[in-house]
């Protein structure tokens, strides 16, 4: 029988920008707070998001809550 010895802290996406697969950790999520209007980004800024290291383009994440 297979047992999970410790729980897994990585989790998945795709960049709906550029199609990049990508794998990510808590450590890597950021909080926008309050929705906030980003000229750099030339959009609105995700409550919580990580940054494509391809495209550079934000990517809203769910957060749990015992996370």
């Amino acid at each position: 029988m297979i047992e999970i010895l410790e729980k897994g802290t990585r989790k998945q996406c795709t960049c709906e920008n550029c199609g990049a697969e990508l794998s990510y950790e808590k450590g890597d999520i950021r909080s926008g707070g309050v929705r906030s209007f980003n000229l750099r980004l030339l959009g609105i800024t995700p409550l919580n998001y990580i940054i494509c290291p391809q495209c550079k383009h934000p990517i809203e994440v769910e957060v749990e809550k015992d996370d």
